[in-house]
């Protein structure tokens, strides 16, 4: 898989990559983790970063083309923003999520866009009082999800290939597979010490 650009939030990240694949291009946000070794008495650091990946040049010199051409687009407005992370609360059973008003206790509707109660006009939150009553996962259902096409052959392979790489973990010494032994010992192949949880001390 080839880096296109490297992100902080995962939602601009998720966006950028829609983006692409809504232009023909397919691209996917996957996890960097970068380790750094600190002096000993700060132990090692471990950096998280989010990167953008397609699968071929070709494809990347197209997704940097359309990226520019992305990052030129008006930001959406935050009208917008409100109403595409809105849930959609008639996807919810009203017999089995009832919500009541806290000043009147007349029920409400599961209506997202109302502010005030119709009984007593005072202001109310339906998402907030779901979220308090009934924990956040009885909105799990509630927010459109834009399922991701499978990934072009090639990138399947890579995605593999990095997969293996990242489950093998090689002595230091002498590269002999010490993924199943335990996280420190000596190597069964040269007797080298070995750490796992040292990035000096592995490959």
């Amino acid at each position: 898989m080839i880096r296109v650009r490297r992100y902080t939030s995962q939602i601009e990240a998720d966006r950028a990559a829609s983006y692409l694949r809504a232009h023909g291009v397919y691209a996917l946000v996957v996890n960097s983790h970068i380790h750094q070794a600190a002096a000993s008495m700060l132990g090692n650091l471990k950096f998280t970063q989010l990167e953008l990946v397609v699968s071929t040049e070709a494809h990347r010199a197209a997704a940097e083309a359309l990226l520019e051409e992305y990052a030129s687009l008006p930001p959406m407005p935050d009208a917008d923003l409100d109403a595409a992370s809105a849930p959609d609360l008639s996807r919810l059973d009203p017999r089995a999520h009832p919500i009541e008003c806290p000043d009147c206790a007349d029920d409400l509707p599961l209506d997202a866009s109302i502010s005030a109660c119709d009984s007593c006009g005072e202001p109310v939150d339906i998402v907030d009082l779901l979220l308090h009553r009934y924990g956040p996962e009885a909105l799990q259902d509630c927010y459109e999800s834009t399922p991701i096409p499978d990934p072009p052959p090639e990138m399947l392979e890579q995605m593999a290939q990095i997969a293996r790489e990242r489950s093998r973990i090689a002595c230091p010494h002498c590269g002999h597979d010490i993924a199943d032994l335990p996280a420190r010992g000596r190597c069964p192949a040269c007797g080298d010490l070995f750490d796992k949880d040292d990035p000096i001390r592995r490959r």
